[in-house]
């Protein structure tokens, strides 16, 4: 496993990474596990920063806490620590409190974020498919499709758009090039495809629906999101997540 740059985890896990360098970030995650846990951790460590902040009174009661356990640890284990540095359990405590905070506290007490909102709502997006089409129409189309996949949607898109040229009813190709031109914030092309889809009869109607709130989200424009989650049926695949973000919405209001 190479260094671990800690700042430019900082900067991935904020989207301030883009283009080459996230694409280059991410294939190091893939090819190195080390990395991928430390940035997981990280990530666990972020999310909790505001909720120590805003929470001083118990941020400092924790503290105490912590530091009445190791006193109390050290004292009945003194003979079993010889050699070995006693901030690294304190450290090991610290961690375990924060998983605990975690598992404990609601995703919804921490302060709304609609940037890492639409993070979280859109990290395990379903992943494309190639079909079988001409030789020449397929390489261009297993390209877009890996792009897409690796979440690389900036290099995806004009391939996408390619594809679509030569056949426009490939609705999940279609939908997509919206999420690509979501993604590097070119809202008004991503809304124009999903509102096709939203007005017409194929299967990906409600995903276009759900795709067009996240748009309204990551513009913060809540009160629209929260209109157009309102019109998602029952029966749509992301009526859970749909659900969840409008009661994030009415506790922030």
């Amino acid at each position: 496993m190479s260094e671990i740059n800690y700042e430019i985890i900082s900067q991935y896990l904020n989207g301030e990474l883009t283009g080459e360098a996230l694409a280059a970030f991410e294939k190091r995650m893939q090819e190195d596990s080390a990395l991928a846990a430390e940035v997981n951790i990280y990530r666990i460590i972020e999310a909790d920063q505001s909720f120590f902040i805003k929470n001083k009174a118990e941020k400092e009661k924790l503290a105490g806490s912590l530091e009445e356990l190791n006193k109390d640890y050290f004292k009945k284990n003194e003979a079993k620590v010889i050699g070995i540095n006693r901030w690294w359990y304190a450290a090991a405590a610290v961690a375990a409190a924060v998983v605990f905070i975690l598992i404990l506290r609601p995703f919804g007490e921490e302060t709304f974020d609609n940037n890492k909102l639409f993070a979280y709502y859109t990290k395990d997006v379903e992943p494309l498919s190639a079909v079988e089409r001409g030789a020449n129409e397929d390489t261009l189309l297993l390209q877009a499709v890996n792009l897409f996949n690796k979440k690389d949607y900036k290099k995806s898109l004009p391939l996408l758009k390619n594809t679509l040229a030569s056949d426009s009813a490939k609705t999940d190709l279609l939908i997509a090039t919206g999420f690509c031109f979501l993604q590097i914030n070119q809202y008004d092309s991503a809304t124009k495809i999903f509102n096709y889809l939203v007005n017409g009869n194929t299967v990906y109607k409600n995903k276009a629906t759900w795709y067009k709130a996240l748009t309204f989200l990551k513009k913060n424009k809540i009160d629209s999101c929260y209109k157009i989650l309102e019109t998602l049926p029952v029966d749509a695949d992301n009526i859970k997540e749909a659900r969840e973000l409008m009661k994030k919405i009415k506790e922030k209001s």
